[in-house]
């Protein structure tokens, strides 16, 4: 009897060692798949930054040139009810000492 005992238990302990075996490798796929997944959410997350960022800079753009859009609208308005008009400051005169960009960009 204690002969059958000891061969049950000889059998459950294979038993358990070899399922404990199985379950460590499941553990490591389990892991190099977790690994992989989260490689591929950071890349993933980064193209998605640097679209957004592109698409911030595409939509300045736009708004630039309808702010330019309009001034230039606005200056050809008055060049045609004003003849004194003759355009932006900026454009009509270069300042003669670098330390005058400033303020004449500034006027503008």
């Amino acid at each position: 009897e204690l002969e059958e005992r000891l061969a049950g238990l000889e059998s459950t302990i294979t038993g358990a060692a070899s399922e404990l075996k199985q379950a460590e490798k499941d553990l490591a796929a389990v892991e190099k798949h977790a690994r992989t997944s989260t490689e591929k959410r950071d890349k993933i997350d980064n193209e998605i930054e640097s679209v957004e960022a592109q698409l911030r800079e595409a939509r300045d753009d736009k708004r630039r040139s309808k702010e330019e859009e309009k001034l230039n609208a606005a200056i050809e308005a008055l060049k045609r009810h004003y003849p004194g008009v003759q355009g932006k400051l900026v454009d009509l005169c270069r300042p003669t000492q670098r330390r005058f960009n400033m303020a004449v960009t500034v006027a503008a």
